[in-house]
């Protein structure tokens, strides 16, 4: 379940409406200018708390005081939020939500608000790659799991009052599909796709109604897309999945087209899931085109603001199309028309990734050197295995490429690898049809700074600097 759904400042908007404190005014001039430990010395709990105490009682026409309170309670959340989310501060996060529930439930006015965001913030906690430094997730995800599913009870017999909660159709939509994703992750698929239908229901009324909503009805697409991947017992999962990706993946484009940026990383998700989907029904070459598209939206994300959970996405599509090539070479005989063709692919798929990390390293040479090794290396076995005439040339980019990082980092892992790919492309010449393309190897090498004698390597001095042999 890929999709972030805290939205607090869309579903706070209900009850905030204009209200504002002198603390709430200072606290927002402290966060503008990034004195977020500042913000957390003015925005204090227990002096806050107490505040609420006092107005609790207040008047309808002059609870601003008691709205303003809570307000400055979410706004730390927010702060804690912004420094990183450690074990300490996800305690007091929930220790404050805890509060707030109950003021609201006392109040019978903003519970189902503050359930809203209290439950959002325990299923994103579970999301835990963004949350695991000093997290100790086996031991927190279930408790978190289960006070999340108590919320989510909650809200859902609020829903059935929705009259007296005063709960419009737009944030019973948000209500049903966040209990969807927490049902989801608690296996419960019966209810999760009841809630996810409901909320897609209501979405689709609300379109028909006024313009707008495209992209809640992809989110709630792509999420029951997900839960029937997740229910493999679900009658219909492989047809329903299909269908609500597809679905998703339209609508996403569509906004794509329309100049919504935000909603490109959403769409590489939907062409990830599809992609995954249809690998598992052995349609691979469909796969592989759903695959690539995802590779170029976050490709192109990578190459404008490296990101370590982009990276892992990339990477993940690419290994997944590169198996499925592989997986659809093995149905093939080698004489058959396909074969080449496929061939072909499977080399231009392995070469883009090789140009993407020669990118990326250029940028972060500590965080994509491997990577380009690994890149270089499936290239070079890829057209060893297929390409045997077209090795050489993919051995000798690699061994430049080792060379170069070996005369700016003489790491042994780096030295390895050289010499394994001088191996490798030795062997390659030896097929060569004239000497003359063997002695050109060899003065090429030489120019790099290398030296190939029998079956040792070496660095030489007019390259590292003191003659190395390994």
């Amino acid at each position: 379940m890929e999709d972030t759904i805290i939205c607090s400042e869309k579903v706070s908007a209900t009850i905030w409406g204009d209200t504002n404190t002198p603390r709430l005014e200072q606290a927002h001039r402290l966060i503008k200018v990034e004195d977020l430990d500042g913000a957390l010395g003015l925005l204090d709990p227990k002096e806050i708390l107490w505040e609420i105490k006092d107005n609790m009682h207040a008047r309808e026409e002059d609870r601003s005081l008691l709205r303003g309170g809570l307000q400055a309670l979410i706004l730390r959340i927010d702060v804690l939020r912004a420094k990183g989310l450690t074990l300490e501060r996800i305690e007091e996060i929930c220790a404050i939500y805890e509060d707030v529930c109950r003021i609201a439930a006392e109040k019978q006015e903003w519970e189902w608000v503050m359930l809203y965001n209290y439950a959002a913030f325990l299923y994103e906690l579970n999301n835990h790659e963004a949350f695991g430094r000093g997290y100790d997730i086996l031991k927190h995800n279930k408790k978190n799991r289960e006070k999340a599913i108590e919320i989510a009870e909650r809200l859902n017999r609020m829903i059935e009052t929705e009259a007296k909660a005063g709960i419009g159709r737009e944030e019973q939509a948000d209500v049903h599909h966040l209990l969807g994703l927490l049902y989801t992750r608690s296996r419960r698929f019966l209810e999760a796709e009841a809630a996810f239908v409901k909320a897609i229901s209501l979405w689709e009324t609300l379109r028909q109604e006024k313009s707008g909503y495209e992209s809640e009805l992809a989110k709630g697409y792509h999420d029951l897309g997900v839960l029937y991947l997740e229910d493999r017992d679900h009658a219909l999962q492989e047809q329903g999945a299909e269908s609500a990706f597809r679905r998703a993946i339209e609508m996403r484009r569509r906004l794509c087209e329309l100049g919504t940026d935000a909603c490109a990383t959403d769409l590489a998700q939907s062409y990830e899931r599809l992609a995954s989907l249809l690998f598992t029904e052995r349609r691979l070459e469909e796969a592989v085109a759903l695959y690539e598209k995802a590779i170029g939206i976050w490709g192109d994300m990578l190459l404008c603001r490296p990101n370590t959970s982009v990276d892992r996405k990339v990477e993940i599509c690419y290994r997944n199309a590169h198996m499925a090539y592989l997986e659809r070479l093995t149905e093939l005989d080698a004489g058959h028309m396909l074969f080449g063709q496929i061939a072909l692919k499977t080399k231009e798929l392995l070469r883009s990734r090789v140009r993407l990390y020669s990118a990326l390293a250029e940028v972060e040479p500590e965080k994509y050197e491997l990577r380009l090794r690994e890149a270089y290396h499936d290239l070079v076995a890829e057209c060893m295995r297929i390409f045997y005439h077209e090795t050489k040339d993919a051995a000798f980019q690699a061994v430049t490429m080792y060379a170069r990082q070996y005369r700016t980092k003489p790491d042994p892992a780096i030295g390895d690898a050289l010499k394994r790919h001088c191996a490798l492309l030795k062997n390659v010449y030896a097929f060569a049809p004239y000497e003359r393309e063997r002695e050109e190897m060899e003065d090429e090498l030489r120019a790099l700074g290398i030296n190939c004698v029998g079956e040792n390597v070496a660095i030489t001095r007019e390259f590292e600097g003191n003659g190395k042999n390994f």
